[in-house]
């Protein structure tokens, strides 16, 4: 401040360019710092996004996660921590739980709980019946009788 209210000061017009190309500088660097975050993160999104993709296209299949990182050309210990922070489900979570709502469509649609399983890439029914009483609430069973 000694700079801007002294006008009686040699040097005082370069002495203030220098501090403002200061300012400048600094803000300048930080500007492109959040820039450079913000397109690793619009980066990040769409490899989650191509993983959803992924997911939803494949259900009925077996899925893992190296097949998942494969598709979207990512590692796969990578993939699952993004994957955790962009939607707060693991991939097997919102995997298990995509799974279980395309269940509901086939049960309403008059499919028995056996075929409703294997359709929707479940190879075992116990485990089926587990998965979709914790995502859905209901048995499945219980759920195609509340649809009849």
């Amino acid at each position: 401040t000694e700079i801007y209210l002294d006008i009686q000061l040699p040097y005082r017009v370069a002495k203030l360019n220098k501090l403002l190309l200061e300012i400048l500088i600094e803000l300048v660097d930080k500007h492109v710092t959040n820039k450079t975050e913000l397109v690793s993160d619009v980066k990040k999104f769409d490899v989650v996004k191509g993983a959803l993709c992924y997911i939803r296209e494949n259900y009925q299949n077996k899925i893992t996660i190296e097949a998942i990182s494969k598709k979207v050309l990512y590692d796969k210990y990578a993939l699952c921590r993004e994957f955790k922070k962009f939607t707060g489900q693991t991939i097997i979570e919102n995997l298990n739980n995509y799974r279980c709502i395309k269940a509901i469509d086939y049960l309403s649609s008059g499919f028995s709980v056996a075929d409703t399983a294997s359709l929707c890439g479940f190879d075992n029914l116990s485990f089926f019946t587990k998965t979709f009483k914790k995502h859905i609430g209901k048995l499945p069973k219980e759920y195609k009788l509340s649809k009849e």
